[in-house]
């Protein structure tokens, strides 16, 4: 039975989830114990290799002339060692569909992330487990990730024909139900466009109301320009020229009591002339 997304809904099938980090193998690495070793050499047959603290195991093959190791069904994952790096396939999920909410711009964003990073964090905790049982030096930190993303439930996905054949840049379409996001990046990108065109009447008619909003305002200072800065310059005339009056007062005022003070200390020198002749 084919799944339906709801309603501003979108399915997602992440699937191949693999991440990437430094890893160096320790000297002599084939991936199992030597003596217990069937093929000393580099072959084309898988063979069981025990996943230590469980009563399974895990098929392994040996590829590209001895320098990758491919343990398949360790706990879930898929990891491949190479001569600087481990890749681990998180396979855990079984390509389980996933519901993704879409009916608020950016609220797919945590959605998407939190799943992300529970198998980000299942594919480290599994190869922690591998290096505890072979050994070999790495911090753990992902270098790199890489997805097929698996969607379908938008319009726009949905209303391609069944037997069109797509391989672009960023999705392909080889499926008559979905497409294939090729990285959880472009499949964000997409549903934020299809989010923002859903809400684009909404936002136009906000945007033309504050269109009106502005014009009203540019309006009343228009009029503020022509009745009330005229005015404005007309007071700023008159008190230039007020000011030009009272500064040529205050000249005026100090040239008299120079002349003042002049004229009073002469009729006192005058005065103290006249009593000491007496």
């Amino acid at each position: 039975m084919t799944e339906k997304a709801p309603q501003n809904f979108r399915l997602w099938q992440p699937h191949n989830f693999r991440v990437i980090v430094s890893y160096k193998p320790p000297s002599g690495f084939q991936g199992f114990p030597v003596e217990t070793d069937p093929y000393p050499h580099p072959h084309r047959g898988s063979f069981p290799v025990e996943v230590k603290g469980t009563d399974k195991c895990c098929d392994c093959t040996i590829s590209n002339n001895g320098k990758q190791y491919n343990f398949k069904g360790y706990r879930g994952c898929t990891i491949q060692i190479f001569k600087t790096k481990a890749v681990i396939i998180n396979n855990s999920h079984v390509k389980m569909w996933r519901v993704i909410k879409n009916s608020k711009l950016g609220e797919a964003d945590p959605e998407i992330k939190e799943v992300v990073d529970d198998m980000d964090a299942y594919a480290v905790h599994v190869f922690r487990l591998f290096v505890e049982q072979f050994g070999g030096a790495t911090d753990f930190k992902i270098i790199n990730r890489r997805t097929e993303n698996g969607f379908k439930g938008d319009p726009v996905t949905d209303g391609m024909p069944k037997d069109q054949v797509i391989n672009s840049l960023n999705f392909k379409k080889v499926y008559d139900d979905h497409i294939e996001f090729k990285s959880t990046q472009a499949m964000e990108n997409f549903i934020h466009n299809r989010t923002i065109d859903k809400v684009a009447p909404e936002l136009a008619l906000r945007l033309q109301h504050i269109d009106r909003q502005v014009s009203g305002v540019l309006a009343i200072q228009g009029n503020y320009a022509k009745t009330v800065i005229p005015v404005q310059l007309d007071l700023a005339k008159n008190m230039e020229t007020h000011v030009a009056v009272m500064q040529d007062i205050h000249t005026a005022l100090s040239i008299l009591n120079v002349n003042l003070a002049k004229k009073r200390k002469g009729f006192i020198y005058q005065l103290f002339h006249k009593y000491i002749r007496r």
